[in-house]
């Protein structure tokens, strides 16, 4: 889903149905002020490491953990490293 949230900011065809909601969504991930943790597996496919990277190089402070033996969803294949993470992201964070 993240995903395809993601592939509806790229450049398309003039034959496209969907309408998007922030036209330049893509273009202002600058704009965002809150700590940011970007999570990926490490045997996700290519493209989804490509976004961590872009998010993590545009958006200011943001950082990036991989969890290992993961691929898509490591909140679920991995959940206490996962958790582990995150939590102590957010108490670096408060």
């Amino acid at each position: 889903m993240q995903r395809r949230a993601f592939e509806l900011q790229l450049p398309v065809g003039d034959d496209v149905e969907e309408e998007l909601l922030v036209p330049d969504l893509a273009q202002r991930l600058g704009e965002i002020e809150a700590p940011t943790l970007v999570v990926v597996g490490e045997e996700d496919v290519p493209y989804m490491h490509a976004i961590a990277d872009r998010l993590v190089r545009e958006i200011q402070g943001a950082r990036r953990a991989s969890i290992a033996d993961t691929a898509h969803v490591p909140s679920m294949e991995r959940p206490q490293e996962f958790d582990e993470l995150v939590l102590g992201f957010l108490e670096e964070a408060a």
